[in-house]
C-alpha cells in the first residue's frame, strides 16, 4: 500500500509540474503560427522557403533538446556549480559544437531546399538563382545561429533557476526550448523573408 501511495504522489508531482510548462508552451506556439500567417503570400511565392520551414523548425528544436539535456546533465554531475555557466569548459565545448552543427545543417538545408525547388520548377535565371541562394543561406544561418544563442541563454538561466528550486530542469527545459525554437524559427524566418525578399 505504501508503494502505491508513493507512486501516486510521484505521478501527481510530475503532472502538476508538467501542466505549468505545457500551458506556457502552448501560448508560445500559438504566437508562432500568427507570424507565419502574416507572410503566407510570400512564403507560397518563394517555394524554397516553404520547403525549408519544416526541417529548419525541427532542426532548431532538436538543438534546443540537446542543449537542455546536456545542461541538465552537467548540473547533476556537478560540472556547473554556479551561475557563471559560460566559464565552464564543458559548456563552452557544447556551445561551440552546437554552433558548428547549426552552420553545417543550415547550409545543407538551404542548399537542399533550393535544389528541390529547382527540380520542382522554381527557376528565374542563373544570376537570380545564385543571388537567391546566397540570401536563402544567409537567412537560414542567421535564423539558426540567433535562435541557438537565445536557447543557450534561456536554457542556462531558467535551468539554473529551476535546479536551485530543487526541481528537475529537464521537466521544464525540454518543452520550453522546443517551444521557443518553434516560435523563434517562425518569427525569425518570417522577418528574414520580409527583409531579404
Amino acid at each position: 500500500m505504501a508503494n502505491f501511495l508513493e507512486r501516486h504522489r510521484i505521478g501527481y508531482k510530475i503532472v502538476r509540474e508538467s501542466l505549468k510548462i505545457l500551458l506556457i508552451t502552448s501560448i508560445i506556439n500559438t504566437m508562432g503560427g500568427a507570424s507565419i500567417e502574416a507572410i503566407q503570400e510570400r512564403l507560397f511565392a518563394l517555394l524554397p522557403f516553404l520547403i525549408l520551414l519544416t526541417p529548419l523548425n525541427d532542426f532548431v528544436g532538436n538543438l534546443g533538446t540537446i542543449l537542455a539535456s546536456k545542461f541538465t546533465t552537467y548540473l547533476y554531475l556537478g560540472k556547473i556549480t554556479d551561475q557563471h555557466w559560460y566559464h565552464n569548459p564543458s559548456m563552452r565545448e557544447l556551445m561551440l559544437k552546437l554552433m558548428i552543427i547549426a552552420i553545417f545543417c543550415g547550409l545543407y538545408l538551404s542548399i537542399g531546399a533550393f535544389v528541390i525547388a529547382a527540380i520542382k520548377g522554381f527557376e528565374h535565371g542563373l544570376l537570380f538563382s545564385i543571388f537567391f541562394l546566397l540570401r536563402l543561406v544567409m537567412g537560414t544561418l542567421f535564423t539558426a545561429l540567433l535562435l541557438l544563442l537565445i536557447l543557450i541563454f534561456v536554457t542556462a538561466t531558467f535551468g539554473w533557476y529551476v535546479y536551485k528550486k530543487n526541481q528537475d530542469p529537464d521537466n521544464f527545459l525540454v518543452p520550453l526550448t522546443t517551444s521557443i525554437a518553434d516560435i523563434g524559427t517562425m518569427v525569425l524566418f518570417a522577418a528574414t523573408i520580409h527583409f531579404l525578399f
